[in-house]
Parts: C-alpha cells; sequence; structure tokens
C-alpha cells in the first residue's frame, strides 16, 4: 500500500556549511551496507565534501522531497534472550 502525505514549509532556513560540518562531525561514526561512503571517510574529508552535502540538504528541503535512491532502510531486529 502506498501512501502519500502533502506537507510544506512557508520558509526554512538554508543549511550553511558550518550547520552541515557541525552535523557530520557530532554523528556518531556508524554505518551500514547501504552506504557508498563510510561515515570515517566523510568526516576525514570533510572540507572537499561540505559544499555537496549541504547543497543536497538545501536542494531536498527546496524540492519538498528526498530522492528516491536514499528511500531504503536496512532493518535489524533486536535478539532478546527469552526465557
Amino acid at each position: 500500500m502506498l501512501l502519500t502525505t502533502m506537507s510544506s514549509f512557508a520558509a526554512f532556513e538554508e543549511c550553511t556549511p558550518a550547520d552541515g560540518r557541525r552535523l557530520i562531525m557530532n554523528s556518531l561514526v556508524k554505518s551500514c551496507s547501504l552506504d557508498p561512503v563510510s561515515t570515517f571517510l566523510v568526516s576525514e574529508f570533510i572540507d572537499v565534501l561540505l559544499p555537496y552535502v549541504t547543497g543536497m540538504i538545501n536542494a531536498c528541503m527546496i524540492q519538498g522531497r528526498i530522492p528516491t535512491s536514499q528511500k531504503h532502510a536496512v532493518v535489524t531486529p533486536l535478539q532478546e534472550n527469552w526465557a
């Protein structure tokens, strides 16, 4: 079943390079099989990647959508000890 929701921003503050840097540098160093680049590499090359990351964030906010290629997730259930 496909659910569609409609929402919009009347206005938003663009993500600045400083905002993007703060978000990336404060993120946990984790990754999954869907990540094209490891988090530690993004952090290490932040100065090169920051203009592109900031641009992608702002483009998604302006367009009000996320590219289909970014709408995937790997969900792993937590293991519990059942007695």
